[in-house]
């Protein structure tokens, strides 16, 4: 097997798990390109190992692996195309690390007690694989805007428990809000499937939260490379879209789940903020 068919495979397992990323990424350069995909395709592979296989052996596999990649070859595809993404972008080990840490404290998961705990979680499931991503989106200023793609991925965190929080309850038992935000009415509102005035409090108190990272994030956007902007920012609109699709709906993330429908709105947003970020990117370089 030669190193881009390592990359290939990488290519598939995004494209069959996740259309959506793959859409956003796909027009990168292929170096960006086969980058992203080997990062996703470990990612996977680790989430996989709790959520499809319960093995936590597995993940500590992938942990021990992760110091020993140099090593890798053709036996492991994944590995090995990660290897050589994390050569080629000089990316650190540790936000693979903090990663499998998330995946751990899922696997464990008993509850978040506070906002503290919420943005800790979010960080391992979701600030770490955008710290792992950031060097190959950001080749010059990656360092620059670590903050902010920490709280890039606080804020996809928070918004994806927003979304779910009907599914989270009744799929899996979990509640992912924080318990110090919780009472009776808003855990009957879950379990009932109807919402209620002290659960949308609650709900539009952690969105606040979660569009004063997307801002930050937005900020920083001048900071991401040309080729990296619209899928950067494509990222975060549609994101954020997702928490006005909830109050669409009447906040009723507990017996659905809300889609994205505007997209044409959307899309003109990512415009305006590609032509703004493209701006301040050339005032940067005089």
């Amino acid at each position: 097997m030669k190193l881009s068919q390592a990359y290939h495979r990488c290519e598939k397992i995004i494209q069959k798990h996740s259309k959506s990323f793959y859409m956003a990424f796909k027009d990168l350069p292929l170096h960006k390109r086969q980058g992203v995909f080997a990062v996703y395709g470990f990612c996977r592979e680790v989430d996989d190992a709790i959520d499809e296989l319960q093995d936590i052996d597995k993940l500590h596999e992938f942990a021990s692996a992760l110091d020993h990649l140099e090593s890798m070859n053709d036996n492991h595809p994944i590995l090995w195309a990660l290897s050589d993404t994390i050569q080629r972008f000089n990316i650190p080990l540790t936000p693979f690390k903090d990663m499998i840490i998330g995946q751990e404290m899922d696997n464990h998961f008993q509850g978040i007690k506070d906002e503290e705990a919420l943005l800790k979680y979010s960080y391992h499931v979701a600030s770490s694989v955008g710290l792992m991503l950031l060097p190959i989106l950001a080749t010059q200023h990656h360092q620059r805007i670590e903050q902010s793609a920490i709280e890039l991925g606080y804020a996809m965190q928070i918004t994806n428990i927003l979304r779910d929080v009907g599914e989270d309850y009744h799929q899996k038992n979990r509640i992912y809000l924080p318990q110090s935000l919780l009472n009776d009415e808003i855990i009957h509102a879950i379990q009932d499937k109807k919402v209620n005035d002290s659960f949308i409090k609650v709900w539009e108190h952690l969105a606040s939260l979660a569009l004063k990272f997307y801002d930050h994030a937005i900020e920083d956007l001048k900071y991401y490379d040309q080729d990296a902007l619209v899928a950067i920012t494509q990222a975060i609109v549609y994101y954020r879209g997702i928490l006005n699709a909830v109050r669409e709906n009447h906040y009723d993330c507990l017996s659905t789940r809300c889609k994205v429908k505007d997209f044409i709105a959307l899309q003109n947003q990512v415009h305006q903020l590609i032509k703004k970020a493209t701006l301040e990117r050339t005032q940067l370089s005089l």
